[in-house]
């Protein structure tokens, strides 16, 4: 990898006008500078697009910004990608932010690793825009790294999808981000473990993650549906005994989930 590669950040937005000045300005004054920026407004509603022009007027660095229909997610990011020119990129959602050596501190991983490590996260702060600290969620989860395609794939191991950073290479290798799924970031995470792509990871927060009601996230039933077809997406590289093996892992860990979220019905 060149010493200093070029970082492309696609940032998706859709009605986040409150936020989204934040999260640009949070790329631009990154300490690495060979940055580029595509900000992409998915037919917002609110004064989201309104905002990012107020703010690419009266930037001092110039990023890419454009509006469409609403593509949702998938579509989105896949279209952010085709148009930047990074080796390495980042996604990051338009309430979220990043602190200042974040794609720094990634790039230099990176760089201290062979092609086989495709993704590079990190830890996070959460932030409950209710007055408190932000929570530092570093040692919470079991973070994924090197090969660990049955942990990704049963959610033993986690990646805050906002904080990665990946090879464009190994995005182009398993065909973008799947367009049909709500978990975007969940199967994209798989289908880079299946391809035996390896993971890094900082435990250090370099980027904070806002909670949002209502927040696709959250919305754990909504997201069962979609863990069975990442599952089921991946049937063909597992006998059927490991299949339901993995099943099981995967609801162990939902109902863990159901029941830290206070859902004991679902559990």
């Amino acid at each position: 990898m060149k010493k200093s590669p070029l970082v492309s950040v696609v940032m998706p937005a859709y009605n986040h006008g409150r936020y989204i000045a934040r999260g640009i300005e949070s790329v631009l004054s990154q300490t690495y500078e060979n940055v580029e920026l595509i900000v992409i407004d998915d037919g917002s509603k609110d004064d989201t697009w309104a905002v990012i022009e107020s703010v690419r007027a009266r930037s001092s660095r110039p990023f890419v910004a454009v509006t469409q229909a609403n593509q949702g997610v998938c579509k989105t990011l896949n279209r952010g990608i085709a148009m930047s020119s990074g080796e390495l990129v980042a996604a990051v959602a338009s309430d979220d932010y990043f602190l200042p050596d974040k794609l720094r501190r990634q790039v230099e991983v990176f760089a201290s690793s062979d092609d086989s490590v495709a993704l590079v996260h990190t830890s996070a702060f959460l932030d409950y825009q209710n007055g408190a600290p932000l929570e530092d969620i570093s040692g919470s989860y079991l973070p994924a790294v090197g090969r660990c395609f049955d942990d990704v794939l049963t959610q033993r191991v986690r990646v805050v999808a906002p904080s990665m950073m990946f090879r464009r290479s190994a995005h182009d290798a398993i065909g973008g981000f799947d367009e049909t799924l709500a978990a975007e970031d969940v199967d994209f995470f798989v289908r880079l473990a299946a391809a035996d792509y390896g993971f890094a990871y900082l435990p250090e927060p370099l980027m904070v993650k806002t909670v949002v009601e209502g927040s696709g996230g959250s919305q754990l039933r909504r997201l069962i549906a979609v863990h069975e077809r990442i599952l089921e997406k991946q049937a063909h590289r597992l006998t059927s005994e490991r299949r339901e093996a993995l099943r099981a892992l995967m609801y162990r860990h939902l109902i863990r989930l159901a029941l830290g979220g206070g859902d004991y019905g679902l559990a």
